[in-house]
């Protein structure tokens, strides 16, 4: 965890109340910064947390996985170990994410490749530099990105993610926020003062930011009546927190 952030225009100081967590320099990811993510993410989630911040340490925000060879090749332990190598991982790393009370800002600057992109996709809230790339390449190589698309299924249409699949085309991050993956835009010049105006409302209130992502969360498997009933406990939870006016 840090309290600061390495941006394209150069280091940025976050405000008090939030905190950054940082994917390695070299681009790709190995199974252990997705345990070391997963652990920082769960740390940084501290009462009175405003946000979290997650972006690259380097040029790219994640350009994908670095896997050994025998994470995509079954072994002696069959499908099984297999599984255990590939994806645990990452779903281990997705529901450290998913479980975050405070909201999420993923900051992308480079390369969103793969897992990168499901990450990007994944967070509350994410801003993109708009020399920002955006890819799910594995078709390429044999490999269906089942990983990432459990991720993408809840934020982008089923036609448009089917042809991102397909396609293993780059897009811009223009593109990538008409789909639903990002946020806001900004030039790499512009992104410091893009995230501090996402932070500001969260930083004003983070009980009720706190709440609202709770909702969100929880209110996709719920039917209508559980729902309402969400929001009423949600709200009146907040409205008990808050101190009481002056006589």
């Amino acid at each position: 965890m840090a309290s600061e952030l390495a941006l394209p225009a150069g280091p940025l100081e976050l405000p008090e109340g939030v905190a950054a967590v940082r994917l390695p320099a070299a681009g790709r990811v190995s199974n252990d910064d997705l345990a070391r993510l997963a652990g920082e993410l769960s740390a940084a989630d501290v009462a009175g947390r405003a946000a979290i911040v997650v972006a690259g340490e380097g040029a790219d925000f994640c350009a994908g996985r670095a896997l050994p060879p025998e994470a995509e090749h079954a072994g002696p332990d069959g499908p099984g170990g297999l599984e255990q190598r590939n994806a645990a991982p990452v779903l281990h790393l997705l529901a450290a994410l998913d479980a975050v009370r405070a909201p999420v800002i993923a900051v992308v600057a480079g390369r969103a490749f793969g897992l990168g992109c499901a990450l990007a996709a994944a967070c509350d809230l994410t801003l993109a530099s708009d020399q920002a790339r955006f890819c799910l390449p594995e078709l390429r190589h044999g490999i269906p990105p089942t990983l990432a698309l459990s991720v993408l299924r809840r934020v982008v249409a089923p036609k448009a993610l089917v042809d991102l699949v397909l396609s293993s085309a780059e897009i811009g991050a223009e593109r990538a926020a008409a789909l639903g993956i990002v946020t806001a835009v900004a030039p790499p010049e512009g992104l410091a003062a893009a995230l501090e105006e996402l932070l500001a409302p969260l930083r004003a209130a983070p009980l009720a930011s706190r709440a609202v992502k709770r909702y969100l969360r929880a209110a996709r498997t719920l039917d209508d009546r559980a729902a309402a009933e969400l929001a009423s406990s949600l709200l009146a939870g907040v409205l008990a927190a808050r101190p009481a006016p002056a006589p």
